[in-house]
Formats: C-alpha cells, sequence, structure tokens
C-alpha cells in the first residue's frame, strides 16, 4: 500500500514501513497540490479540515486521533486490511528498498559483535542507513503484536 502522511506522523510512518507499506511523509506544512498530485497515495491526516477537499479530489484518506500512534497505527492497519506480517524490505527511516550489501563492504560500518554474529547486512541507497537481522526483530514483533492485541481488547 501507499500512503501520504503528515509530518508529525513520523512513528507511524516507521510502523508502517516496517509492515513493507510505501510511506512518504510530507515534510513542513501540508498543501493542498502536493496532495492532490499523489492522489495514487492514501492520505493519513490528524485534521478534520482536509475531508472536504479530500472527498472532492477523490482522494482515499483516513483522520487519525494526533497524540497517540500506536491507535493511529491499528486504525490505519484495520482500516486498510494490512497484513501484520514484518517486512523489514524498507528503510525505516525515509522509505527506500534495502540492498543486500556485501558482508566485507561493513565491517567498519557496524558493531564488532554484530559483524562476528550476522551473516547479512542491507543498506539503504538514499539515506545509506545500515540494517541486519538481530534480536530488535523479534522485540519489534512482540511490540507490534502487544499494540494489536491491546487495540482489539
Amino acid at each position: 500500500m501507499k500512503f501520504l502522511l503528515e509530518h508529525n506522523l513520523y512513528k507511524t510512518a516507521r510502523w508502517l514501513r516496517f509492515l513493507g507499506c510505501d510511506v512518504r511523509v510530507i515534510d513542513g506544512p501540508v498543501r493542498k497540490n502536493e496532495i492532490i498530485s499523489q492522489k495514487d497515495r492514501i492520505f493519513i491526516t490528524t485534521s478534520e479540515r482536509w475531508k472536504a477537499i479530500l472527498i472532492d479530489a477523490g482522494i482515499q484518506y483516513q483522520v487519525v486521533p494526533r497524540e497517540n500512534w500506536k491507535i493511529q497505527l491499528c486504525m490505519i492497519i484495520n482500516r486498510f486490511n494490512i497484513p501484520t506480517e514484518l517486512q523489514f524490505d524498507r528503510c525505516s527511516r525515509c522509505g527506500n528498498y534495502l540492498e543486500l550489501v556485501a558482508r566485507d563492504k561493513v565491517k567498519e560500518r557496524v558493531p564488532e559483535k554484530t559483524y562476528e554474529n550476522t551473516g547479512e547486512f542491507y543498506r539503504c541507497a538514499a539515506c545509506d542507513k545500515m540494517y541486519w537481522l538481530g534480536s530488535h526483530h523479534d522485540r519489534i514483533k512482540k511490540r507490534l503484536d502487544e499494540i494489536m492485541d491491546q487495540e482489539h481488547a
């Protein structure tokens, strides 16, 4: 799924990227032409004031509460039927796809123990952030499960 989020929804954007969603975050104030030019994306906002404009333009949208990113995430997952299987194929920072990097190219860029205990490393070509499978993946999955269970209780 492809989303366009307001700048204040950066944490929700990160979690949607963990789920493999294509997420762009608006940098700064939202402008009507910016939303309309990206009609192929679902606009996520905390403001009811966009409703009429979005309906007139035929753009899918979701209004979420301003303060609670967990509720925001659950609302989006439930409304758009997003599977809650973690993908980890996108950069959590900028949303670009990750690429596999040769192990010998990352030795100076990752912690020594991580290098010794990890077989595969990934890099975002856009922002150069490094990724690898580690125990943090299990913690992220556990947290997502807890958030989804709590919101369904």
